[in-house]
């Protein structure tokens, strides 16, 4: 009979990163966008000693891929793990030249979170900021395998 580990769960991150001009001035001409899906667990190994992973966003594939030049345009999310429930800790950020802006959460198991992080330039011309940067996505975590659902195992009725 397998052992079942009671305090295992996933977390997926879908995201998207844009970069986009709202005046003439901006040294992006078009919108940028990059996206991608990061997926760990709260029993990997990177975890059990109480770490952080960590991962740089809008940075491309290969070198000159990047979102912006100079990382001007960038978005983190990270990840840890609560060593006393097990839960996830999630942290965003983006960051556009000098303005960042920071969300936290914390997920339990069982958990949608869809965000939108929207960041102006500080560059501004006569009309205002000249370009923007909008981090958004959706987090959802796993289900965690509880006593409630062994009781229901163990009931079950087969045909």
């Amino acid at each position: 009979m397998a052992i079942v580990d009671f305090n295992s769960y996933s977390i997926e991150a879908e995201w998207l990163l844009t970069w986009y001009p709202t005046r003439s001035g901006a040294d992006v001409k078009t919108p940028q966008i990059r996206g991608g899906t990061i997926k760990q667990k709260n029993t990997d190994p990177v975890f059990e000693v109480g770490n952080r992973s960590e991962f740089r966003l809008g940075q491309g594939s290969f070198p000159g891929d990047a979102l912006s030049p100079n990382d001007d345009a960038v978005a983190f999310i990270s990840f840890a793990v609560d060593p006393q429930d097990y839960v996830f800790q999630v942290e965003l950020e983006v960051r556009l030249g000098a303005v960042r802006r920071t969300k936290n959460f914390v997920l339990p198991p069982d958990t949608r979170l869809p965000f939108l992080i929207n960041v102006l330039s500080g560059v501004v011309d006569q009309n205002g900021p000249v370009a923007g940067v909008a981090f958004q996505g959706v987090i959802t975590t796993g289900h965690r395998f509880g006593l409630s659902d062994a009781v229901a195992q163990i009931f079950r009725v087969r045909p």
